[in-house]
């Protein structure tokens, strides 16, 4: 956007000047000083040519972990390695009334079995637990084994990330509308922006926003 000073001086050398053209550049400064509400225009542009890169992005990362979710939901494999890590912890607890004869386990644990060693010190749990899922798991699951790529890139996801970026295209929004209201203000109902301007407020964003909500809650609420 052009400054305040530069429109100034483009006006004083066409006050003293008044037959000399002036360059391309001067000329463009000036008719953009001539638009009304330009700040709010730009603004509206900017945050409209980027609204559709910002929805897929986050519609991308939502996708790649409902499909991690169902990855793991519905693989027999992982479910014969749950079932696997819950009879060794019966096991190992065997005698207490308390902790021997669990139905499951908190999922904390998985991290925790490289830290339970044997009385040499010289392996672990997790060792011990790959060493005979690889023994008599993976002849009989070898074709339903998770997609370990994708479940890797879904665990780089950071819902904060998404998040945040969801509440900054709302907040982008609401601003996008006051600038809206402000232009319309100041346009002819007759005029193409007008019905542009309102196609995209109120058929288009506001939509895909809360859309995309509701699909971040229910993700949240599936993965809870």
């Amino acid at each position: 956007r052009p400054t305040k000073e530069e429109i100034l001086k483009i006006k004083q050398h066409i006050d003293k000047t008044p037959k000399q053209p002036l360059d391309a550049p001067e000329e463009f400064i000036l008719k953009l000083s001539e638009i009304p509400l330009l700040d709010q225009r730009l603004a509206y542009i900017c945050y409209v040519l980027t609204f559709e890169e910002n929805m897929a992005m986050i519609r991308e990362m939502l996708q790649l972990c409902r499909r991690a979710c169902k990855e793991l939901r519905h693989s027999l494999y992982l479910q014969q390695l749950i079932s696997v890590i819950r009879t060794v912890g019966n096991r190992m607890n065997l005698g207490n009334l308390q902790r021997g004869n669990a139905d499951g386990f908190d999922i904390t644990i998985l991290t925790k079995l490289k830290d339970i060693r044997n009385k040499d010190n010289k392996s672990n749990l997790l060792v011990f637990l790959v060493r005979w899922c690889k023994r008599h798991l993976d002849e009989k699951f070898q074709d339903l084994l998770p997609d370990t790529a994708l479940l890797l890139k879904a665990s780089q996801l950071d819902f904060n990330v998404i998040n945040n970026l969801l509440t900054k295209l709302s907040q982008g929004f609401k601003d996008c509308q006051y600038y809206t209201r402000c232009i319309l203000s100041e346009t002819s109902s007759s005029s193409p922006i007008h019905n542009r301007l309102n196609d995209f407020i109120i058929r288009g964003g506001l939509q895909s926003l809360i859309m995309e909500k509701i699909m971040i809650n229910r993700l949240n609420t599936s993965l809870i």
